[in-house]
């Protein structure tokens, strides 16, 4: 497996999916620019007030930053999860199909459409532990994800374990997150109670591995699914509201019943 470019930021396919995002492409673009001039000063090339504002709030911006990093990755998974159910409904098991129409009618969706149960399906499916959906891959399709991706695959979770570490704990180290880091590839202390502290130029680097989790899943995935690859200059990199969700664009008197 090709290593992942650690002098770079990341990729062209996670940069341009985060600016097709509208809400966060002015973050991503300060946080790149920040974060690398804090890695290698460049006095020639420095914007000093804006610099100042990104030292000043450094622990904020890097937080936010590996956050939108794994709920990126989770929108990746979930969406690839809908493109298979969508050319291979039996993708999933028939108990989920069921559950999805029970949530839709709770929803005041009575009378789903089949594409409207898929999309369901498939999402709240997506969701789930990264491993478990791996691990139904294989049982499904014959596709290895963490065979496919080796250590990326521990990145991209300790990733995750990361996100919710600053999202649910403030960023204080607890004893799930310090059994679950002990031996993992982290250049910082792992104590319970000690508050996570980054350096810019791993957690950059850690966004190069997230984003080749991606690159290595959508090269391989059409060689099991006939689905048509997200690329990293494909359709794939445009947030979930421009997705064919039939849920979402189903009409306000539909999603009541009235049709």
């Amino acid at each position: 497996m090709k290593a992942p470019r650690t002098d770079a930021m990341v990729s062209d396919a996670f940069i341009n999916y985060m600016h097709m995002r509208t809400e966060l492409s002015a973050f991503v673009e300060f946080y790149h620019k920040m974060a690398k001039q804090a890695i290698s000063r460049d006095d020639s090339q420095i914007d000093e007030a804006l610099y100042e504002e990104y030292r000043g709030h450094s622990a904020f911006f890097l937080e936010n930053y590996i956050t939108r990093i794994s709920d990126l990755f989770d929108l990746y998974i979930e969406h690839l999860v809908y493109c298979v159910c969508v050319k291979k409904r039996d993708f999933l098991p028939e108990r989920a199909y069921e559950k999805a129409r029970s949530r839709l009618a709770t929803m005041g969706l009575r009378r789903p459409t089949e594409d409207e149960t898929v999309f369901e399906a498939s999402i709240q499916f997506g969701q789930r532990d990264r491993n478990e959906v791996a691990k139904h891959f294989v049982n499904s399709v014959g596709f290895d994800i963490p065979a496919k991706l080796g250590s990326l695959w521990t990145d991209a979770l300790l990733c995750k374990k990361i996100r919710n570490l600053i999202v649910h704990r403030a960023s204080i180290m607890d004893e799930r997150f310090v059994e679950y880091a002990d031996g993992k590839d982290c250049p910082f202390p792992v104590a319970v109670g000690e508050h996570l502290i980054m350096p810019e130029a791993w957690i950059l680097n850690l966004a190069v591995k997230v984003d080749s989790c991606i690159i290595l899943i959508d090269g391989a995935i059409s060689d099991h699914v006939a689905v048509e690859k997200r690329s990293r200059y494909g359709h794939f990199w445009f947030p979930r509201s421009v997705w064919s969700n039939p849920v979402k664009n189903t009409t306000k008197n539909e999603m009541h019943g009235k049709r």
